[in-house]
């Protein structure tokens, strides 16, 4: 896979800059944490690079909009649905649907004995194992994960190491806001730390 570079990439809401001049390059199989204090742009950086909020200057080339997925702050299911219909429909928004492909990713993250449980009943762990699920299914090369750790025990935090891996393992790009890398460990990767907006 091509490498992923951004440059020189600004975003500005009214008269706040909230991300001045980011340039960097994202090599397939290698994770970039992306860190820094509260305001800092982590998360307008990674909506920017998704593409979910444009651009107020400066490029990324590499990847188009199909070939990035995005797992935020909030796993992005139907509650009304269940994990197996979550699925379903997020394949067929993606064009990537079959029926196997359906239920080996729910083998691969594990759900596949709550195949039939409404969202509304999955705890933290499994939202964000579906929300993982619905990544795989749109199969991107360049994933985007904001703070995917947050109020997963440890055996969650472990399952997610392991998924983060496996993704590198397959040549990906990906990245991740993170608040504590130690989180991270022993995943090897290569930290963007911002200040102000800005690269530090």
């Amino acid at each position: 896979m091509a490498s992923i570079a951004l440059q020189a990439v600004s975003k500005t809401i009214g008269y706040r800059r909230i991300l001045q001049n980011i340039s960097c390059t994202l090599e397939p199989g290698t994770l970039v944490a992306v860190t820094g204090p509260n305001g800092a742009g982590k998360t307008t950086l990674l909506k920017v690079v998704a593409g979910l909020t444009p651009l107020s200057s400066g490029q990324i080339s590499g990847a188009a909009f199909g070939e990035i997925g995005y797992v935020g702050h909030q796993p992005m299911v139907y509650k009304a649905l269940t994990v197996a219909e979550n699925l379903v429909f997020f394949a067929k928004l993606h064009d990537t649907y079959t029926a196997d492909r359906v239920a080996e990713v729910l083998v691969e993250i594990g759900l596949k004995p709550a195949a039939g449980l409404q969202g509304s009943m999955l705890s933290r762990g499994m939202l964000q194992r579906l929300a993982l699920g619905r990544l795989l299914l749109q199969n991107p090369r360049l994933c985007l994960f904001d703070e995917p750790f947050t109020g997963l025990d440890k055996a969650g935090q472990q399952w997610l190491r392991s998924f983060l891996g496996r993704l590198l393992a397959e040549d990906r790009h990906v990245m991740v806001v993170s608040h504590n890398l130690q989180e991270l460990e022993p995943l090897p990767y290569r930290e963007l730390q911002l200040k102000g907006g800005r690269l530090v």
